[in-house]
């Protein structure tokens, strides 16, 4: 293909040869985003009005707060009278941006050895892997402030000072996982899911290669139950500057949605602008597209005219923590779950 000024045709076989060009170079480009994959293919959150790409939308989600019902003494009384069940609303809107690009001088490939094709096509998936990692790594870094207490940590211990529950190193296998359901159910966290920084990995390895040993069948089976509910993200736990190695997270607890502002389909902004815009496809994460902007200049450089294509893609997003939470009385204090815990490997914690 000429590197002239591409057409929304042209750009719609950009988009498909960069999709191929991924799937015959998937080791270059297949991003680390385990983290972002785990919170889309097991949250229960929906935000349907921003699929309008039209309108700028704040989301109300509403809820209704039965918290404060308990079972009480019987009164002998004619009334029937009863506290009314209180329904609630948060707003959210889109609240994070980022972008990545690249740009192409069409004179400097009279002496490059790759193609204008080839250049694009690396272009577009490097920009859509650096998207897909950032969400990863910002999904971590909300996890962690979204962490709570845990109010049943036994026989392990909590440090409310780094919010994080504290176990030793050789407690710290496929064993662990007795524990993390215990504390999840008396957490009140429903049909939780883990993220870990890879501190199980080579354990999950070994169970699976032990499997067929009689001494591997307790490993195998932990791991059967295990291995649909923990996702394995070695890369970005360090990227997100966290020092925590897993994190427990109910299926309603965190919501994650990105919001497109133009159309799938290429369109074209004349005037001085001279745009066109369209969207790509996340290369890992479940229904998650990018907004491109494409657009070509002239330039004089060095006394020579030449063309200068651009091409931005952008994301907009959330990542939010549900507001509902009923409280859990604790000794003397009473605290209310957010649905997150946090466990780190030998931390050193203030109780």
């Amino acid at each position: 293909m000429a590197v002239g000024d591409f057409t929304a045709s042209e750009l719609q076989v950009i988009r498909l040869k960069a999709e191929q060009f991924y799937k015959d170079n998937t080791a270059l480009y297949t991003p680390e985003a385990n983290s972002a994959i785990a919170v889309l293919e097991n949250q229960t959150a929906r935000f349907k009005a921003f699929e309008n790409v039209d309108k700028d939308v704040k989301v109300a989600v509403t809820w209704l707060d039965a918290c404060g019902i308990e079972a009480k003494d019987c009164e002998e009384t004619c009334d029937i009278e009863e506290d009314e069940i209180e329904s609630k609303k948060k707003e959210y809107e889109p609240n994070i941006c980022k972008s990545a690009g690249f740009s192409l001088d069409s004179r400097k490939l009279r002496t490059n050895d790759y193609t204008g094709d080839e250049i694009i096509m690396d272009g577009l998936n490097a920009s859509i892997k650096a998207l897909d990692e950032f969400w990863a790594k910002q999904l971590l870094v909300k996890l962690k402030t979204f962490t709570g207490v845990n109010v049943a940590p036994q026989p392990f211990t909590f440090g409310a000072a780094l919010k994080t529950t504290s176990v030793p190193e050789a407690n710290y296998n496929l064993k662990l996982l007795a524990n993390w359901i215990q504390q999840a159910k008396l957490n009140r966290i429903a049909n939780p899911y883990f993220i870990d920084n890879g501190s199980l990995f080579i354990e999950m390895l070994n169970a699976r290669f032990q499997a067929g040993n009689a001494d591997g069948a307790g490993d195998a089976s932990r791991l059967a139950q295990l291995s649909k509910l923990l996702y394995d993200d070695q890369f970005n736990f360090a990227a997100a500057g966290l020092t925590e190695d897993t994190f427990l997270i109910g299926k309603n607890a965190v919501a994650f949605q990105t919001v497109n502002k133009v159309k799938d389909q290429p369109t074209v902004i004349g005037g001085k602008v001279q745009v066109t815009t369209y969207t790509v496809k996340s290369l890992v994460l479940p229904n998650v597209k990018y907004d491109v902007e494409y657009t070509v200049v002239c330039k004089v450089v060095g006394g020579k005219r030449t063309y200068v294509h651009t091409w931005r893609l952008t994301t907009n997003g959330l990542i939010e923590l549900n507001p509902q939470g009923c409280p859990v009385v604790l000794g003397a204090q009473t605290v209310t779950p957010t649905g997150v815990l946090s466990y780190t490997k030998n931390a050193v914690v203030t109780p």
